[in-house]
C-alpha cells in the first residue's frame, strides 16, 4: 500500500489522541464536571432537534396549504437541517436515552417512530421496477387501508404483519 499524506494524517491524529489520553497525572477535571458538561451538550442537542422539527412541521404545513416548487424546496432543506441536529443525539442512544423509553400508555418507543430502519419504500408508496410503475401497492394507494393520513393511522401500520421493513412512521 502506498503511504500518502491523506492516508497518514488520520493515523497521526489518532496516535496523538491516544497519547493525549494516557496521562498518569490528575488533570483536574472531576467526573461531576464531565457529566454536567455532557448533560448540557445533550440537552442543547435535543432542544435544537425539537426546534428544527417544529420549523420542519411549519414548512410542511405551508407547502400543504399552498403547494409550490419553492415551498417544496424549503421543506426539503428544513428536513435536511433537522436531520443534522438529530444525528448529534444518536450517541445518547447507547444507554437508553429519552427517546428509547416507552411512550406513555403504550409499548412502543419514540425511536421506532423517528428512525426505523430498514425501510421498504414500496410499503409506503408505489414502486418502479425496470421503469414500470406499479400504482397498486403502498398504503398511499390503498385508501381502504388508511382512509385518512393521521399520526395515529400511520403508527398503527408501523411494523404491520410483524415485518420490521413495513415502516410507516420513522
Amino acid at each position: 500500500m502506498l503511504v500518502t499524506f491523506r492516508n497518514f494524517l488520520p493515523c497521526l491524529v489518532l496516535a496523538g489522541g491516544l497519547l493525549g489520553c494516557s496521562a498518569d497525572e490528575d488533570v483536574g477535571v472531576s467526573r461531576a464536571a464531565v457529566v454536567a458538561n455532557y448533560s448540557a451538550n445533550l440537552y442543547t442537542a435535543y432542544s435544537d432537534s425539537v426546534l428544527d422539527e417544529q420549523a420542519f412541521q411549519s414548512d410542511v404545513s405551508a407547502f400543504l396549504a399552498d403547494p409550490s416548487e419553492g415551498k417544496l424546496a424549503t421543506a426539503r432543506a428544513s428536513w435536511l437541517t433537522s436531520r443534522a441536529h438529530y444525528m448529534l443525539t444518536e450517541g445518547a442512544r447507547f444507554y437508553d436515552g429519552p427517546i428509547d423509553g416507552p411512550i406513555e400508555g403504550g409499548t412502543s418507543n419514540h425511536e421506532a417512530l423517528l428512525n426505523s430502519w430498514p425501510l421498504d419504500e414500496a410499503f409506503i408508496d408505489y414502486a418502479s421496477k425496470d421503469g414500470v410503475v406499479n400504482e397498486d401497492i403502498g398504503i398511499i394507494n390503498m385508501p381502504e387501508v388508511l382512509r385518512e393520513i393521521t399520526a395515529e393511522g400511520l403508527e398503527s401500520l408501523n411494523g404491520k404483519d410483524d415485518e420490521p421493513e413495513n415502516v410507516s412512521a420513522g
